[in-house]
């Protein structure tokens, strides 16, 4: 059986019998885990592999290239929280996989790589390279092993601190003889550790005000989260891909996703507070406003299930557990009646500040060409009320990425998709195909940059072929212009930053997609590309202001230079 767009379709019965061989074992194998889709590119080293996803009922997707199809793991286990599944060769291919590997690794995201086996011959060995940004390399060498070791792959992709894992698969192994895979129990339910809930519980009943600052490991649990925050009267934080656990739109959520503005106001906020409960994120640069968020060890509870597990300073207490799990146990062990905590009217005062601040840093902002209101603050809250609460907004890394952080309220878990700790171009378009499939009836949207689109552009063509209904959105400059304003920062003048944009109007109708630029009140263009079912691409034209011509101030740019540096982690 194969797939096209629609899904599987029956496929004449091949003259040959087939046999059970390893390939077979290890595409039975992704089968009974759950597994849907493997975005693989074909190559010699694993022709026995591809054959194995001929007659098993997984959808195969071929990227234009082994990065995409990386990226499409990546933005397929983002969005729906499952094992992202690719199949790449050893040597260029898996070379080519790994800034996908590497962003994997930095954001936290399950992704099951399976690369043919290292050929003796060769002058190197790649796995040197890839051990430091994946979990583990398993490399069977047995086909009667080969099952065991894509399940455990899966698992360990999973477990714990989620991450990529990659299986060698030896050519000989594929072919040889094997045993078909059974169905597989589901995981097991996470064991907390023991006293863990009771001292979690007592420290937020003994706490008057408390922040919870929530990763993308609290996304599974947003309905108990935002229960949580009620019940404790909390002011909310979040990291950039814990985004939406708690929606935007509560009156107890402070978004803050922007390393230019805020961290005054939330230092005054985390100063007030007597317990910060961090859950399902880690502390480095990025998941601290650029490391300028002030929080007190002593008044931290950080919950999360990495083996990498670190904490901030010493002192509180640093808990290694599931974080779903926890959450849901901890509700049900609270006291029914709400503490008294920040007030509404608080939190709005704490609000107010930071959108006086998020006024300030937006001075920075380019304009949007031919639009009623020119602003990217205009622009986004335009695309809120087009897209529905759990469509899907996927991002490419560039100031474009900055300014959907920063103006885009974000109102459900898993629904903001960004390169946010390793920052590779061209991840927006491939990783929202991989969005787009793994769901096909939540609507996504996609924003990338010209340049980013010159890196991955023709993933359009694999979006057309598997029928993927995206609305992408193309920010034109003619410019790397986060890179460019950090050169006017630092020496006054910029250099290798302007390039020649692609004709994306032609790029459109090459591949059969429909093209429309945006301008005047981008609210029905955009209600109408998501609501169409259809592949569009949007093109907006983005232009300097009269005070970015002018060169502006050099706080202003040091504060839009500070933005490119990255943002919250996980």
């Amino acid at each position: 059986m194969e797939h096209g767009p629609q899904g599987p379709r029956t496929r004449p019965r091949s003259l040959s019998v087939a046999r059970s061989t390893g390939a077979r074992a290890v595409c039975g194998t992704l089968e009974a885990l759950g597994v849907r889709h493997v975005f693989a590119y074909p190559g010699t080293e694993i022709l026995e592999l591809l054959e194995g996803l001929r007659t098993s009922g997984l959808r195969t997707v071929v990227p234009t290239s082994e990065l995409g199809g990386t990226f499409m793991a990546l933005g397929y286990a983002r969005a729906s929280g499952r094992v992202g599944v690719t199949a790449v060769i050893p040597g260029p291919g898996l070379a080519f996989s790994l800034p996908g590997l590497a962003e994997a690794r930095f954001d936290s995201v399950p992704v099951l790589v399976l690369t043919g086996a290292a050929d003796a011959r060769a002058p190197f060995d790649l796995g040197d390279a890839v051990r430091p940004v994946v979990k583990e390399l398993l490399e069977p060498e047995r086909a009667e092993d080969l099952a065991a070791a894509v399940r455990e792959g899966h698992s360990l992709a999973l477990t714990g601190e989620p991450g990529p894992v990659v299986v060698r698969l030896p050519p000989e192994a594929l072919s040889a003889p094997a045993r078909r895979v059974k169905a597989m129990d589901g995981r097991a339910e996470p064991q907390l550790p023991d006293g863990v809930v009771a001292a979690v519980a007592e420290r937020l009943t003994a706490a008057r005000r408390v922040v919870l600052l929530l990763g993308q490991g609290a996304s599974d649990v947003a309905k108990e989260v935002t229960e949580l925050a009620e019940r404790v009267e909390a002011a909310v934080l979040t990291t950039t891909s814990g985004r939406g656990v708690v929606p935007e739109s509560h009156a107890r959520s402070l978004a803050v996703d922007s390393p230019g503005y805020g961290a005054e106001s939330l230092n005054r906020l985390l100063a007030e507070a007597d317990l910060v409960l961090a859950l399902g994120c880690r502390f480095n640069p990025n998941g601290t406003l650029g490391g300028r968020l002030a929080i007190d060890p002593g008044r931290l509870v950080s919950v999360d299930a990495g083996s990498d597990f670190e904490g901030v300073g010493t002192g509180g207490l640093r808990v290694r557990a599931d974080v779903p799990a926890l959450v849901r146990a901890l509700v049900g062990a609270l006291p029914a009646d709400a503490q008294a905590g920040w007030s509404v009217d608080e939190l709005a005062g704490h609000r107010k500040t930071l959108e006086q601040a998020r006024g300030a840093a937006a001075r920075a902002e380019p304009r949007l060409a031919g639009m009623t209101d020119p602003t990217p603050a205009g622009f986004f809250a335009a695309l809120r009320r087009a897209l529905p609460p759990d469509g899907v907004l996927v991002t490419d890394s560039g100031l474009h990425q900055q300014l959907a952080r920063r103006h885009f309220r974000v109102l459900r878990p898993r629904t903001l998709l960004v390169p946010a700790d390793f920052q590779s171009m061209g991840f927006g378009l491939p990783a929202a195909i991989g969005a787009a499939l793994a769901d096909p009836e939540r609507p996504v949207v996609v924003l990338v940059g010209d340049g980013g689109l010159g890196i991955s552009g023709l993933e359009l063509l694999t979006a057309t072929r598997e029928g993927a209904a995206l609305t992408i959105i193309v920010f034109n400059d003619g410019r790397l212009n986060l890179i460019r304003l950090q050169q006017l920062l630092r020496f006054g003048r910029e250099h290798g930053v302007t390039h020649r944009s692609p004709d994306v109007e032609a790029l459109a109708r090459t591949v059969g997609a429909h093209y429309l630029r945006v301008a005047g009140d981008p609210y029905g263009t955009l209600a109408d590309s998501i609501g169409s079912g259809e592949l569009r691409v949007l093109e907006v034209a983005v232009e300097d202001t009269a005070w970015l011509r002018r060169g502006g101030t050099i706080g202003s740019l040091r504060r839009l230079a500070r933005d490119g540096r990255g943002g919250f982690r996980r």
